[in-house]
């Protein structure tokens, strides 16, 4: 849906997401989370930011809500092709929609209301959840499977997934079509943010393709040619060509950390005897540490515009894990190790 823009300055926009960033959990306040202790004191501790944590069953839609809501409030005060850019991002939440609805259509054995699951937002189309997950046969579910953008070819996704029953795939093919259109808009933005916010989306995407390679030597040790499909294009360093060929290579966790590029191999080689969270985290740090210093060049203010969209979602995965911890009573420590960006 076209979102109405303002297309306010570069400068007004630096010091505005400067001082939203400055309000966020971070830093002091993200050691106060980790520290609670006690669900209570969490509660207690994330109402000071306007969220919250009651109830666990509505606590994680509730926090991308509130994700979405500062995105929304930031793309309409941007010029047209930023804030289409923006809206790819935004659209991240209608995939996942997508995913949580073809999951219980297909395995019916999982009761549950998933209305609580799904994050719908006034600019998306509305899932009518009845109407999918009672529909009698495939071809009446894509009849009333809403769409963003009929280049998704989403129907497609659903058949195939309807012949083999593999929800992964499934779910693979569903991120390539979001990420398509995020690099193909982060493209499109104007000359003073482009090659950033194409760079920031393609880095987003070999973390991904390492991190689904780490898992799959770790977990799943698929054959070379199931991989094959899941690996998303375009990435910076990384070819979907060169990622099959080391799940062909069945080299290990410290062989493939090895055949990795220079700056994936240097940030995963300490990590090769851990635990894969570990290196996921290490992963998603390194693209923290480039969003970061965006953020923090003062001499291009523009630039902030890119960043702060991926710190943000640093900042949700980071509550969403500590509220996870505290449920479970990991210790601290243990959830230091989890958070991004600290």
């Amino acid at each position: 849906m076209p979102v109405l823009a303002t297309n306010a300055s570069h400068d007004f926009l630096f010091a505005k997401l400067h001082g939203m960033w400055a309000n966020a959990v971070k830093g002091e306040a993200l050691q106060r989370l980790t520290s609670s202790g006690t669900t209570e004191n969490l509660i207690r501790e994330l109402r000071n930011f306007g969220l919250d944590a009651s109830s666990r069953s509505a606590f994680h839609k509730n926090l991308i809500l509130r994700e979405m809501k500062q995105l929304g409030a930031i793309q309409a005060q941007l010029d047209d092709a930023t804030a289409l850019f923006y809206g790819a991002l935004i659209d991240r939440v209608f995939y996942d929609d997508v995913k949580t609805v073809l999951h219980y259509f297909f395995f019916p054995e999982n009761k549950t209301d998933i209305n609580y699951l799904l994050v719908e937002l006034p600019q998306h189309p509305a899932f009518p959840v009845d109407e999918l997950l009672q529909a009698p046969n495939v071809d009446a579910f894509v009849r009333h499977l809403p769409v963003v953008d009929p280049e998704d070819h989403l129907e497609d996704i659903v058949r195939q997934l309807d012949r083999d029953h593999d929800m992964m795939t499934a779910e693979c093919q569903i991120d390539k079509v979001h990420y398509r259109d995020l690099l193909r808009l982060a493209g499109r933005t104007p000359l003073d943010i482009r090659r950033e916010a194409v760079l920031a989306v393609r880095r987003n995407i070999d973390i991904i393709n390492v991190t689904i390679l780490l898992r799959d030597v770790y977990l799943y040790h698929f054959e070379p040619e199931k991989m094959a499909g899941y690996w998303i294009d375009d990435g910076e360093q990384l070819k979907p060509e060169d990622l099959t060929a080391l799940v062909a290579a069945n080299g290990g966790v410290a062989r493939t950390i090895h055949g990795l590029p220079k700056d994936f191999r240097e940030l995963l080689e300490p990590f090769a005897a851990a635990e894969l969270y570990l290196c996921e985290n290490a992963l998603w740090n390194y693209l923290y540490r480039y969003v970061y210093s965006l953020f923090r060049d003062y001499n291009r203010p523009a630039l902030s515009i890119v960043a702060y969209p991926f710190l943000l979602r640093f900042e949700t995965l980071n509550i969403g894990r500590v509220y996870e911890g505290v449920h479970f009573a990991i210790p601290p420590r243990d959830m230091q190790d989890m958070m991004i960006g600290v």
